[in-house]
């Protein structure tokens, strides 16, 4: 017992004295950044009143390096391992030294970053986003405080800093309108009702992965899952798959996400004319369910998204079971009612006023040929 008293107490002052050495190292680096004539050497210091890191007990030699029982300006010499501004690898390995999955209370982001795009850059050398990129460098708050740059209020812009701006992705060679794309999409008018439940960049590419292609389009099914096993049960599922298709992506866009209504089923833009043309042997079908675009649009309009029939409505179409949308939009009676009239049907509907103004201008002007 005395053997373990003993034991506990050396290891007691030895984490006392790094605590306190850290601390003073701290305190060294504060006090002088805060004298420094450079903003930019001024504002680490400035922000760690509201930094999860400086709550956490990570001081600034922790990622910094340096000498910690240096006072002076000799605690930057390289030779301490001190580091400035780190590079993007370097960055990812600072950060990925506490974000590894070994400190208690921390995912493993450091593996999820490596494997994705961002981290497969970075390890080639190329100019690419890091975790600073994102999260900044000091005053880092938690993701779910709405000022957080990855908040769902701006992870968009965010993300746009860099991938809507033509310079940057030079040599990545992606497009830069992916962001503009998206706030004229369903998904943005979502967002300006309620951030918090808007799809944004992350929630499709992940934040970390950078997910692409067929995994990015997979995120589709966290917020619509009953629309996912109608599409797998229809028979565009398994021709997709052959042709490396993108699956909700063929039809609905990648980032300017259209809805499943008239405008994209009917006309020269519709989605199905990008495969189906006459003289297929399912032309007549396809056609079959672009003439229901119309009451499509009339039973969205007049029915609650949670409404059995609206949902029955929407697994139909995207199961491509025409019988059954064709039912299902039968069950709606307004639907039908509720579509906007034709140009036709708005002439008819004006032909009894026209023609009473006429008899009225007719018998005014008979009566003052007779006054006359």
């Amino acid at each position: 017992m005395r053997r373990l008293a003993r034991l506990t107490l050396v290891f007691v002052s030895v984490a006392t004295f790094a605590i306190a050495g850290r601390a003073r190292a701290d305190e060294s680096c504060v006090a002088c950044h805060a004298t420094r004539s450079e903003q930019r050497l001024r504002a680490p210091v400035a922000s760690r009143a509201h930094d999860v890191h400086a709550d956490a007990g990570v001081g600034c030699t922790d990622c910094h390096g340096g000498d910690p029982d240096e006072p002076s300006v000799r605690a930057h010499d390289l030779g301490r391992g001190f580091r400035g501004v780190p590079d993007a690898l370097g960055t990812l390995q600072v950060c990925g030294h506490c974000h590894d999955g070994s400190r208690e209370g921390l995912d493993d982001v450091a593996s999820e970053v490596r494997a994705g795009r961002h981290g497969r850059a970075a390890a080639a050398g190329r100019p690419t986003a890091t975790c600073t990129s994102c999260h900044g460098a000091h005053g880092i708050v938690p993701h779910e405080q709405p000022s957080s740059p990855v908040s769902a209020q701006h992870v968009v812009d965010t993300c746009a800093a860099c991938h809507s701006d033509p310079a940057r992705m030079a040599e990545s060679g992606l497009p830069t309108d992916q962001a503009a794309q998206w706030r004229v999409s369903v998904h943005a008018e979502v967002f300006a009702a309620d951030p918090d439940r808007a799809p944004s960049c992350a929630t499709c590419h992940g934040p970390h992965d950078n997910a692409a292609g067929l995994a990015a389009v997979a995120a589709c099914a966290q917020c619509h899952a009953p629309i996912r096993a109608a599409f797998d049960q229809g028979p565009h599922a398994q021709r997709f798959q052959s042709l490396g298709f993108l699956d909700c992506a063929e039809c609905h866009g990648s980032h300017e996400i259209r809805r499943a209504d008239a405008s994209l089923l009917e006309g020269l833009g519709a989605a199905c004319a990008r495969c189906h043309g006459p003289g297929q042997e399912v032309f007549a079908r396809v056609r079959r369910i672009e003439a229901l675009g119309g009451r499509l649009d009339a039973a969205r309009g007049s029915l609650t998204r949670a409404d059995p029939r609206r949902v029955a409505i929407v697994l139909a179409l995207h199961s491509l079971d025409v019988e059954a949308l064709e039912a299902a939009l039968d069950a709606v009676p307004s639907a039908e009612s509720a579509t906007p009239p034709s140009g036709g049907a708005v002439l008819t509907d004006w032909l009894p006023g026209v023609a009473l103004v006429l008899v009225l201008l007719a018998i005014a002007f008979v009566w003052r040929r007779r006054k006359r």
